[in-house]
This record gives C-alpha cells, structure tokens and sequence, in this order.
C-alpha cells in the first residue's frame, strides 16, 4: 500500500477476504455545531466493507496531513462489526460481483482515488464516498444507481437526533 494508507488498525490477512457489501455512513454530529470558523455543521462519511465473517473493514478518508492539514488518508482499519452504530445515515449495497478487499483498494489506486486534497474548510469526504461508489458502480461491484442514492444522501447535512438540511458538497481535489 502506499503512503496514503493508514494501516495502523489492519489485519492485512483480510486482504483476501470477499467483501459482500459496502455500507456507507454519515456520522452523527451530537452537538449539530460547525467549525470554529463558522461554517455550517456537516457529517463525516466512512464506508465499510462487509465481510463474510461479520466484521467488516472501514475506507475512512480523513484530513490531518501535509503541512496545512487538507491531505488526506485512508484510514484502513479491521472492525468486528458490520458498520458503525454511531452513524445517523446509513446506505447499504449488495456487491453484485466478486470482490475481494485487495481488489477494492488496488481499484483505489488505480483510480487514484488515494491521493486527495480536502478544502480550505477541511471539507471534502462526502464527495470523496460519492467518487468511491461511483467508481464502484462503474466497475459493475454494487448496483446501477447506488451513486445516484449517494449522491441524494450526501447532499445533506443529517441533524441529530432528526431531520436534515441541504448542504452544498464541497469538493477536494484528486492530486
């Protein structure tokens, strides 16, 4: 894996597991406040790969690194559960083909989907799980219209502990 990877939290043996479903989670943001800046509250998006054991393997692509903080990194972590119980948002696909984990994080690389640049705001994981389901759904992975459903729940913010609003989704930049 490259430098872009986190790995610190993965058991490199599920590799070659089969994911059996992508779960894509909004978190929820308890206090429904921004950033210190003033913009507006959003929710961060992880997705989880499902594996046949229960557990699942977490794609988080979180900012933090560089010298002004808006690199990203994916943060490939093992989980013993299937997705997270603290999202407020949650979509679920079936995978329609084999796949393993491994396949899914060269099919990363390859798309160049590991290298990303968040906005000035720290912004940018909404889009980046909207280009990741895209890029799915085009490798015929999960479903037609899983990133058209991605799209529609990303585009909101998900207030907790209901309702949501609509928010612009600001875009990072593949580099």
């Amino acid at each position: 894996m490259s430098n872009n990877y986190d790995t610190d939290n993965f058991n490199t043996a599920e590799l070659a597991l089969q994911v059996v479903a992508i779960h894509i989670c909004g978190y929820r943001n308890p206090s429904n406040t921004g950033d210190e800046d003033g913009n507006p509250p959003t929710n961060h998006w992880a997705a989880f790969m499902q594996l046949p054991t229960g557990g699942s393997v977490r794609l988080d692509m979180a900012p933090g690194y560089g010298s002004d903080g808006r690199r990203g990194k994916i943060e490939l972590s093992s989980k013993k559960y299937t997705y997270t119980q603290n999202a407020i948002k949650t979509l679920s696909f079936g995978a329609i083909a084999y796949v393993t984990v491994q396949m899914v994080t060269e099919m990363i690389n390859r798309n160049g989907r590991d290298k990303y640049n968040f906005t000035e705001e720290w912004e940018g994981c909404r889009f980046w799980i909207y280009t990741f389901i895209s890029d799915l759904e085009a490798a015929g992975i999960i479903p037609a219209g899983s990133a058209q459903a991605t799209w529609a729940a990303v585009s909101y913010y998900w207030r907790s502990p209901s309702g949501q609003e609509l928010r612009d989704v600001k875009q990072g930049e593949f580099r």
